[in-house]
């Protein structure tokens, strides 16, 4: 069987779904290859270009899956992971991987308009669908404006509901800028991914009231992973 043949036999068995529903275990690369009688190596070759091509996708330790192409979340929701998670009917749950208060270098700075040196407390979270990690953001808070905020428990609640209650600063808006990467290294084992699989990076600062002045609140940055779920936005069109 020539190779091409074998993926478009694959892709009909995934989007008939005679093998497995949308989001199920997939055919291993030895079935496979017992299946079709073709080597373990073509199906390994096969396996990985579905992948890329976003039929499949290999959770590490776990198996490969046939990605649910029926599901898609809004682009727009990316950046406030539980909820949307939560609302897609998936169990939703965070990790704190890091929490120490750092000097704001130039970037850091700027984006929270602070002075250079200046002390902000940065946070790790690690965010999971159905303990599947799909996100990990690094947010940074000022602590001039956020005095205690490096020893609160930030898994007890989403981050911006705690600084709603605990600080009374209310958000008013997140400006997003966003573009594709491969992950870092230490972000690819965090999120299990192979080191050439892409992901969304949203940058971001969340401003807000505090007393009546807008402030940035919190300026973050934002991987989310791209071989699990498939996202969505509408673009509407203005009739003459």
């Amino acid at each position: 069987m020539k190779y091409q043949d074998l993926c478009a036999e694959l892709i009909q068995l995934i989007v008939s779904e005679k093998h497995a529903p949308a989001g199920g275990r997939f055919l291993s690369e030895r079935e496979i290859a017992a299946k079709f009688n073709i080597s373990r190596s073509t199906a390994r070759r096969a396996v990985a270009e579905l992948c890329r091509q976003g039929y499949l996708v290999q959770l590490h330790g776990s198996g490969t899956y046939i990605k649910d192409r029926h599901q898609s979340r809004p682009l727009q929701s990316l950046v406030r992971c539980s909820q949307s998670y939560e609302e897609m009917g998936l169990h939703a749950s965070r990790r704190i991987l890091c929490q120490r208060v750092i000097p704001a270098n130039y970037i850091i700075a700027d984006n929270l308009k602070i002075g250079i040196d200046e002390p902000v407390l940065m946070l790790h979270i690690l965010y999971y669908a159905n303990r599947i990690p799909l996100n990990q953001t690094i947010s940074f808070l000022p602590l001039s404006r956020f005095p205690g905020v490096d020893r609160l428990d930030f898994c007890a609640a989403p981050l911006l509901e705690i600084l709603k209650t605990t600080y009374h600063a209310h958000p008013r808006r997140t400006d997003n800028t966003l573009e594709a990467i491969l992950p870092p290294p230490d972000i690819a084992e965090n999120l299990k991914l192979k080191p050439n699989v892409p992901l969304i990076l949203f940058e971001s600062v969340t401003m807000g009231l505090m007393e009546d002045e807008l402030l940035p609140l919190e300026y973050f940055k934002c991987y989310y992973k791209t071989d699990t779920l498939r996202f969505n936005f509408t673009q509407n069109h203005t009739l003459f």
